[in-house]
């Protein structure tokens, strides 16, 4: 009986939109992601380079321009967490266990489209 009635004040709260521990941890989880993966797709297109690995760089330079890719992910992946975290919040039921994948995917698809939609894309084409 505890258990339904704390569920229920639970789901009657306020959802904030802007939640800053959310959007923190979101921007370091994008800024971690492109320090981590950008020398080693650096290093992939070196690679797959027709003049040959050395020869495109070799190993000289895996950093070269991960500071103002990390700037720009740290905003981007942190209105990805926000959005996703609001749509989950807006999709809220209390519906059976294998609708809930579909919340998860739904609340996904819109922290990736919203945040680019709205931000990304419009930056992108006021810049060129």
């Amino acid at each position: 009986m505890e258990s339904r009635k704390r569920k229920k004040r639970e789901c009657a709260r306020p959802h904030r939109l802007f939640s800053p521990p959310t959007s923190f941890a979101g921007g370091v989880a994008g800024v971690s992601v492109d320090l981590i993966l950008f020398p080693l797709d650096t290093i992939k297109t070196r690679l797959q380079s027709p003049q040959g690995f050395n020869k495109a760089g070799g190993f000289r330079g895996i950093y070269a321009g991960v500071p103002s890719t990390a700037v720009g992910s740290f905003p981007n992946a942190a209105m990805f967490f926000l959005t996703y975290e609001y749509v989950k919040y807006l999709l809220h039921t209390d519906s059976a266990s294998h609708v809930k994948p579909m919340k998860h995917m739904l609340a996904a698809s819109a922290g990736e489209v919203i945040p680019f939609s709205l931000v990304q894309f419009p930056l992108w084409e006021s810049l060129k």
